[in-house]
């Protein structure tokens, strides 16, 4: 693999790292199935956990999560970051990145946000029109905490922007 196609292989890899996170914050889930090879399998760990407490196959199980997002936040956020790649042979990558994910609730009463901190283990594969996918993901809680979440009024005021 010349340098070039290297580098665009793991540009691409980072972008699906992206278009991952943006799936989940605009509730897509047409886009959240686009990230993913049709038969992928997502993988989730509470801390120090050996086996998993979720175990998704395939586009409609991973898309599904979706709709608990939907059901339960009224936004997220999720952000990626520190993503790395290795190509082990044509078609086929693996990877890590650091994740934190902010979610506010969508109980009017509690003026707090969710926030967990992850790590993505990946795998990835490349489709006949060379076009990269997470074969398998497994997302790693670190750990979770709550915190307060300003009224816009007094944010715009603290941010200098009003």
């Amino acid at each position: 693999m010349n340098d070039d196609t290297h580098t665009t292989t793991l540009l691409a890899l980072r972008d699906l790292r992206y278009a991952y996170a943006s799936a989940l914050d605009r509730r897509d889930a047409a886009a959240l199935r686009a990230v993913f090879h049709p038969d992928a399998e997502l993988l989730v760990f509470a801390p120090d956990a050996e086996e998993p407490r979720t175990h998704l196959r395939g586009h409609d199980q991973i898309a599904r999560t979706i709709d608990g997002l939907r059901e339960r936040y009224a936004r997220t956020l999720h952000v990626v970051t520190n993503p790395t790649a290795a190509i082990l042979r044509p078609g086929v990558a693996t990877g890590r990145a650091y994740g934190v994910s902010h979610h506010l609730p969508r109980d009017g009463e509690r003026s707090g946000k969710f926030v967990v901190y992850l790590v993505y283990e990946d795998e990835f594969r490349s489709g006949p029109g060379g076009d990269w996918r997470i074969a398998h993901r497994a997302i790693r809680f670190l750990w979770a905490e709550e915190s307060p979440v300003l009224p816009w009024d007094e944010a715009v005021v603290r941010g200098g922007l009003g």
